[in-house]
């Protein structure tokens, strides 16, 4: 069974309403928990250093015996999961594009990712490609051209999550992938599947196009 210890805030910590702190969690002096966000410390214990700063909804979890910590002046982004991993000094932990029909108002397209990508100009700072995103926005394989080193992480998915459908885009994707050299993960995203048949269906069709 795991033994939950006190969450401790040093100076001048500010936690939104709404956020969640449990467990063995300490958090270093002017660094901020925003909105919704989640740091459990159920199963380990997690540190968060001086000056950071975890935004919206995020959520920072680790398992049993596996320790997790964020340093100091350290930026993790709006929903992003930070699990049973060491994150440094000095860090942006980047973020996808998500459009309005999330009832999201801010990086909706994949451009508006990219631009804020090339402006913060951090190596630690790349785009996760979230093919529901342009779906959702129709957008072109083209808004992708030229800056392909920006991506670290596709995630092949619908608008809502629903079942993969089989699109000329991902085959359009592949192909840029491919000319560029990328040998970074890609993945699905969906919603709960009680059909066990159907994500095999759906995981071989992503491996065929981009395996």
């Amino acid at each position: 069974m795991s033994v939950i210890k006190k969450t401790v805030c040093e100076e001048n910590v500010w936690v939104a309403p709404g956020a969640r702190l449990m467990g063995h969690v300490t958090v270093g002096r002017d660094s901020s928990i925003w909105y919704n966000a989640v740091v459990r410390g159920d199963e380990a214990s997690i540190s968060i250093g001086k000056g950071s700063n975890i935004q919206d909804n995020c959520v920072i979890h680790a398992d049993h015996g596996d320790v997790c910590s964020v340093g100091d002046g350290t930026t993790i982004g709006h929903s992003a999961i930070i699990h049973g991993c060491r994150v440094g000094d000095n860090t942006v932990i980047g973020m996808e594009a998500n459009p309005p029909i999330y009832n999201t108002n801010y990086i909706n397209d994949t451009k508006a990712a990219l631009d804020l990508i090339e402006k913060v100009g951090s190596i630690g700072f790349k785009l996760n490609l979230d093919v529901g995103t342009m779906i959702a926005n129709k957008e072109d394989i083209s808004v992708l051209s030229g800056r392909e080193h920006l991506i670290n992480h596709v995630h092949i998915s619908e608008p809502g999550l629903k079942p993969i459908e089989q699109r000329w885009l991902h085959k359009e994707l592949s192909e840029l992938l491919n000319n560029f050299g990328y040998n970074g993960f890609v993945s699905i995203e969906v919603g709960k599947q009680e059909n066990v048949a159907e994500l095999d269906k759906m995981m071989r069709y992503t491996e065929e196009i981009f395996g």
